[in-house]
């Protein structure tokens, strides 16, 4: 029989007595409950210099403070890791984490990034996600589905800390595996919320004025007869058939499968978008791999059959992990490894230029992929470039980064280091035509106004800027579609940026399943509504007039290219024209046209 509870005892049922309290309350969110994953408990994490344990009186008990002296390029070089999985997580498995975490430093936004990835090398990631965090403590979620077989040990779950200065305070943490066969309907997700989503928020008054006045000119038609006199009353129709600014997506299958998912494919493209980017990877299982090279070829034989301005990504993708897998072999003879890159470089420029490419992205995040530089020299990113324009002139040449406009844009670390390579390269001379923002968002969202001040940095260069691969990875699918419609609101109203690329639209094919337009099943989602809305009916131009007495008359239309349709009568005549500024068009009845109209005959005319 036992005897009276020790001090100590008691004491250590206390503490623990909350914290079952708050994992009992956690796992009643789940569907299942599933199986510990990794062990939480605070004191278990591996901490970095900088982080203490701080008691605290919330449920979950002691948190870990970390304080984070200066912002990097590289939001890794500062985490905190849990022990690596004491369980193990099958093809197909659901996994998942909660924790609470709080900005302590300050009222402006922290900025986490979460991964539970593979413990080693390629890092691997089954479910990630990027935060920002307020001053009150807010509890988040991450979840993922496992593409693959990881044993016991072969996960971790690391926060990344490092991109701006601040204080952060993280608690309560569970991960669980809970199975096959899990809805993900029925799992807890974050709501996105960001500054300036407020539908009387001031930036949207100043972004309508920035657009009325940069992406629209002025179109003055006059109808004249055959003798040069005005024509009154004429119809006129002013309609916008090709936009100005580039909306792209990234294409993979099914572009050119037969059968219905190839079919709504290839119209769900033509309806949205007027630019294509397709893939021209150098790796094993890309350029490398014959039946990868033949696909590669095939969409750009798509897209130019059917004029499609395209852009071809990426000439070098800097990293081991990026390139073929015997180049790593080369790491001792730069010699070698130079002329095999010129080797490729040739080939795939010569093999491409029949495509006519209007872009390229000529290499990619360059600031955490570093191994070429070093073993090859200062000027071999501005050789890169003289090649590409050597070989293929008219294509404007990009650089292309990461995590410049996402993570609420304050990453200044980021942003330095892109603007030294960028000053770098124009130094040395080399044709770089345009700045790539790539534009993957998690869950922490940039303001509209931070998205302008950041794209303000770069567009003292003189250069075009096009956010080059965007999509939002959350469930939250009504914040998914409201910032979709925000951000493109703000990129469209800044003078310098000539174009948006989603990386994928449709979900069997895209990588970030949750970033997708298009459910497997081709049902749109609302930032599919919110897209087309703004690019298809909101921005597009499709008006009416009459010719006053002198024959004229004035539409206002967003820049691109149109069909002008004037009716007279019976006559009708069309004609092209590219509003690329405020333009006067004359349309000029035949003499039998005009002979018609005013016999009221219909005739068409020649143009």
């Amino acid at each position: 029989m036992l005897g009276p509870m020790t001090p100590v005892m008691a004491l250590v049922l206390a503490v623990l007595a909350p914290q079952a309290n708050y994992e009992a309350e956690a796992l009643r969110a789940l569907p299942v409950p599933g199986v510990r994953l990794i062990e939480t408990e605070t004191r278990t994490l591996t901490l970095p210099t900088g982080a203490t344990i701080v008691p605290t009186d919330r449920p979950f008990g002691d948190v870990v403070r970390m304080v984070v002296a200066a912002g990097s390029a590289r939001p890794y070089d500062l985490q905190v890791f849990a022990t690596p999985s004491v369980a193990a997580v099958g093809e197909g498995d659901t996994v998942y984490a909660t924790f609470w975490a709080r900005r302590t430093d300050s009222d402006q936004p922290g900025v986490v990034s979460v991964h539970l990835q593979e413990s080693t090398e390629p890092w691997t990631q089954v479910a990630t996600t990027s935060l920002q965090l307020g001053p009150d403590w807010r509890r988040y979620h991450v979840s993922g589905v496992s593409r693959g077989k990881h044993p016991v040990g072969g996960l971790n779950l690391a926060f990344h800390l490092a991109r701006q200065r601040q204080t952060i305070e993280l608690g309560g943490l569970l991960a669980r595996n809970l199975g096959p066969n899990v809805d993900p309907n029925s799992i807890p997700f974050n709501a996105l919320r960001y500054a300036g989503e407020e539908p009387n928020a001031a930036w949207r008054a100043e972004a309508a004025e920035r657009i009325r006045r940069t992406r629209m000119a002025n179109l003055d038609v006059r109808v004249l007869d055959a003798q040069g006199k005005p024509v009154r009353n004429a119809n006129v129709r002013v309609a916008l058939r090709r936009h100005a600014f580039e909306f792209g997506s990234f294409v993979e299958e099914p572009l050119l499968e037969t059968g219905p998912d190839g079919d709504r494919y290839r119209a769900t493209f033509d309806r949205l978008f007027n630019k294509a980017t397709v893939p021209m990877y150098w790796a094993d299982w890309g350029w490398e791999y014959e039946g990868s090279r033949k696909r590669y070829l095939a969409f750009a034989d798509y897209f130019w059959r059917k004029r499609v301005p395209t852009k071809a990504h990426v000439l070098i993708y800097p990293g081991w992990n990026f390139l073929p897998g015997s180049l790593r072999a080369l790491e001792t003879n730069p010699a070698e490894l130079r002329r095999r890159i010129d080797g490729h470089v040739d080939e795939i420029l010569a093999a491409t230029k029949k495509y006519g490419f209007v872009s390229w992205d000529v290499i990619n995040e360059t600031r955490d992929l570093q191994v070429l530089p070093p073993l090859l020299g200062p000027e071999f990113y501005a050789d890169l470039f003289r090649a590409a324009h050597a070989a293929q002139p008219k294509a404007t040449l990009y650089i292309n980064e990461y995590a410049i406009l996402s993570d609420g844009g304050t990453n200044v670390a980021n942003h330095d280091h892109y603007e030294g390579m960028i000053r770098d390269l124009l130094a040395r001379k080399a044709p770089l035509g345009g700045i790539g923002m790539q534009g993957h968002f998690g869950e922490s969202l940039t303001p509209p106004t931070q998205v302008w001040k950041v794209l303000d940095r770069f567009a003292k260069f003189g250069l075009p800027i096009q956010v080059t691969e965007f999509d939002i990875a959350t469930r939250d699918e009504a914040g998914q579609a409201a910032y979709t419609r925000d951000f493109l609101t703000a990129l469209f109203a800044h003078p310098s940026v000539t174009g948006f690329t989603v990386w994928g639209f449709w979900e069997k094919s895209m990588w970030t399943k949750n970033g997708a337009m298009f459910r497997p099943d081709w049902r749109p989602k609302p930032n599919a509504s919110a897209f087309e809305s703004l690019t298809r009916k909101t921005w597009w131009t499709d008006a009416t007039a009459k010719s006053d007495r002198g024959g004229k008359c004035r539409v206002r239309g967003f820049k691109g290219t149109y069909e002008v349709t004037v009716r007279a009568g019976g006559a009708v005549v069309r004609r092209t024209v590219d509003l690329d500024r405020d333009r006067a068009l004359d349309v000029r009845l035949a003499a039998r046209e005009t002979a018609s109209a005013k016999k009221g005959t219909r005739t068409k005319a020649k143009v």
